[in-house]
């Protein structure tokens, strides 16, 4: 009582919650420092080592160096910088010459995340706001940089401007598909070993439903589940748990793609909504990043509207719903020639009719829609038209069971020889199914039958012929009625 009242411009100089930071030297070593929340959560920092001097002027040079372990995941970082403390308790400043550090445990990639991070940072207590500017960060092979800024005032903020000029996503993946030894192009997953069971996790563990997110990262080059990406653009921000996608873009091969969207964590099941379009993209690689087999090739451009549950791609083969419209060029089945295929099957049928091989066997364009129902791809509508082809038809692909149903109608040109069959199979569609596990596809081309069924017919025609030209009597009345259709 009775103290004396400070005027308002000498607030800098008000003490800073009863402690100051005025030490001078100190020195921490082999030390085990106890970290224990207000919520009750308790951090333990082993190995620590510290080195700290600070002159008269409240400037200080730091050395750290420590490691920390919890939820089966481990951290190892050391740190080398300066802090200016003249502005203490309401400003600090400060620079980080070098701070390496390197993760590892579960849910990390196998040979875990580990990198060096540069910067100039600076903290004002009255806003709670904090930034860090000329940041140079790497982490395995990838390196950005850039700078953030946010504020601890409740709902967090946070900024981030980042570019990257390699970004290897899949070394900072702990389910990234890891090339195989043969050289084959089959995506294989990798998990690290797991020593016991981690806490289930689900989105109310996330820290992005307390916070408000920025993110604007541009890399030139980059790597997701074995796709080289360029010119890869990602603007994202999230409101407190809603992520909005406004840019999730780049260039694939001769391609490019762009998948905008939102993704809801504010629930424990995440809900996704995304409407991918794709431009002249390579079929082949994207098989290979979604673990489906390869046997398709050629360029395909799609727009589509997707939503589900779930964020990961076993979740999106069997959790995801939605439709889109498909167009395809140079299409080619790997090993299964269609032209071939009709041409043998009739020349083992018939020796009616002829035609030569052509050098040609895909197909130029392909249309038809997809929808997606939770794990089956339906396809429909399929018209597609190749060198002396024409195609149509649909099935289905279940992606859970790995099995496929699909049916083209198949009409080939370019046969020579009996005028009547080379007729039939310019006008008729033949069937060809393939179907069973897409790992052992079985087929069916039924063309004896539908030669068959044309010599039944031609036969049944000139009988029908000799008959109207024979005297009426009962035997042939009854003959008459049997060949009726």
């Amino acid at each position: 009582q009775n103290a004396p009242v400070a005027p308002g411009r000498s607030e800098a100089d008000a003490p800073a919650s009863g402690w100051s930071f005025d030490i001078s030297q100190l020195r921490v070593a082999d030390s085990l420092l106890i970290w224990r929340q207000p919520g009750g959560d308790e951090y333990n920092f082993r190995n620590l080592n510290l080195n700290l001097n600070q002159d008269a002027r409240h400037l200080a040079n730091i050395e750290l160096s420590t490691s920390l372990t919890r939820n089966q995941r481990n951290a190892v970082l050391s740190l080398k910088g300066q802090l200016d403390a003249s502005q203490y308790p309401h400003r600090l400043s400060g620079k980080i010459d070098e701070l390496n550090y390197a993760l590892s445990g579960a849910n990390m990639p196998p040979q875990g995340i580990k990198g060096t991070l540069s910067a100039q940072g600076s903290w004002r207590a009255e806003t709670q706001q904090f930034a860090l500017t000329q940041m140079q960060l790497s982490a395995n092979d990838s390196a950005l940089s850039g700078e953030a800024t946010g504020s601890l005032t409740p709902p967090q903020q946070l900024a981030l401007q980042l570019h990257a000029t390699q970004l290897n996503l899949d070394n900072l993946m702990a389910n990234a598909p890891q090339a195989s030894e043969s050289g084959t192009q089959h995506a294989t997953v990798a998990r690290a070993p797991v020593i016991a069971a981690p806490r289930e996790q689900n989105n109310l563990d996330s820290p992005l439903n307390d916070m408000n997110l920025a993110v604007n990262l541009k890399a030139d080059s980059a790597v997701w589940r074995g796709l080289s990406l360029q010119n890869f653009a990602l603007d994202v921000t999230s409101q407190q748990g809603l992520i909005a996608l406004r840019a999730l873009s780049g260039k694939l091969g001769d391609g490019d793609f762009s998948v905008p969207g939102t993704v809801d964590i504010r629930q424990p099941e995440t809900r996704v909504a995304l409407q991918p379009v794709l431009n002249h993209v390579a079929i082949q690689p994207l098989l290979a990043a979604f673990d489906m087999p390869q046997t398709v090739q050629g360029a395909v451009s799609l727009k589509g509207d997707l939503s589900g549950e779930g964020l990961s791609l076993e979740a999106a083969k069997r959790r995801w719903r939605g439709e889109a419209q498909l167009n395809a060029s140079d299409v080619k089945l790997a090993q299964l020639n269609l032209q071939q295929m009709v041409r043998r099957a009739v020349a083992r049928a018939s020796d009616r009719v002829s035609s030569d091989d052509s050098a040609d066997q895909g197909i130029r364009q392909l249309s038809g829609t997809l929808a997606l129902n939770n794990g089956v791809l339906h396809l429909a509508n399929l018209q597609g038209e190749g060198d002396r082809l024409k195609l149509q038809g649909g099935g289905e692909v279940n992606m859970p069971t790995q099995q496929l149903d699909v049916t083209f109608g198949l009409t080939l040109t370019g046969w020579k020889g009996d005028d009547k069959v080379v007729a039939l199979l310019s006008q008729q569609a033949i069937p060809l199914r393939m179907y069973g596990s897409w790992n052992k596809v079985q087929y069916s081309l039924p063309v004896d039958q539908l030669l068959r069924q044309q010599l039944q017919s031609e036969a049944k025609s000139r009988l029908n012929q000799w008959l109207e030209r024979q005297p009426k009597n009962s035997d042939n009345d009854s003959l008459r009625k049997l060949l009726r259709p």
